[in-house]
């Protein structure tokens, strides 16, 4: 079966935004850089001249990545939307989305209801959870990096105090993402965990609640961190986390 997922084209959108976003991170290091140099050094005859415009430019990217952020996180929400639309109607047979994913999901050998929706939504947090656990640590390298430049900047480069505040917006910005991805890792591993405990531990009678609990534990979760998993990573370790869901598949007998 050819493989259709008609929401992989909004995080697609996504990923161009975030490219757009983690270019003008890049510039605004070098430019971050620059400034170091310049007010150390006496290279630049004009040294006034380029650190005004310098720290002018610096401030401008930093209101750019925060509306980036703002725009990123709207369009994550939507094609989340769709994404759990096609994830209801998958497990339910419900008629949610307009167009539906074929060959996405791994589990179409069990019956529509609860209990598919239940090995859907562990299936969803496990790679959510190994997935955000390997972003974590790149996270907060590039968080402490930009976080030191632009001290750096502020601290020991002539400037406005309104450039100064207008900068500090963006590694503030990139310090909450971080911090959210590791409080978002931490909420996704115990959906994971309690997934665990209700295929391994509940009775088959008694499951359904607590599936229909850790489905919305999982969507909220998501909702409310705006995590886009990385796409590169995802593709990476997308043939080795296959083979370990079915393995976890055969030790809770699903």
């Amino acid at each position: 079966m050819n493989r259709i997922v008609p929401h992989e084209i909004n995080y697609k959108t996504i990923n161009k935004v975030s490219g757009i976003a983690s270019l003008i991170l890049c510039i605004s290091a070098l430019i971050a850089l620059a400034l170091l140099f310049i007010d150390k050094t006496n290279f630049v005859a004009t040294k006034e001249l380029y650190n005004e415009n310098l720290n002018a430019g610096l401030a401008i990217l930093a209101i750019l990545y925060f509306l980036i952020d703002i725009i990123q996180n709207y369009l994550f929400q939507q094609a989340e939307l769709n994404r759990k639309n096609d994830f209801i109607d998958n497990s339910l047979e419900t008629k949610l989305s307009d167009e539906n994913s074929q060959g996405y999901f791994s589990n179409d050998i069990f019956p529509v209801g609860i209990y598919k929706l239940g090995v859907n939504g562990f299936e969803n947090s496990f790679f959510t959870k190994a997935i955000s656990k390997k972003m974590i640590t790149p996270g907060i390298i590039k968080c402490v990096i930009i976080l030191l430049l632009f001290l750096l900047v502020i601290f020991y480069t002539d400037q406005s105090t309104l450039t100064a505040l207008i900068q500090i917006a963006l590694p503030f910005t990139i310090i909450q993402q971080t911090v959210r991805l590791i409080f978002f890792h931490s909420h996704i591993k115990r959906i994971v965990d309690a997934y665990k405990h209700i295929f391994a531990h509940v009775a088959k009678n008694k499951r359904s609640p607590l599936i229909i609990d850790n489905v919305i534990n999982y969507e909220k979760t998501l909702s409310w961190g705006g995590i886009q998993l990385d796409s590169k990573l995802f593709n990476k370790h997308n043939p080795k986390l296959s083979i370990d869901w079915e393995a976890l598949k055969t030790k809770y007998s699903l």
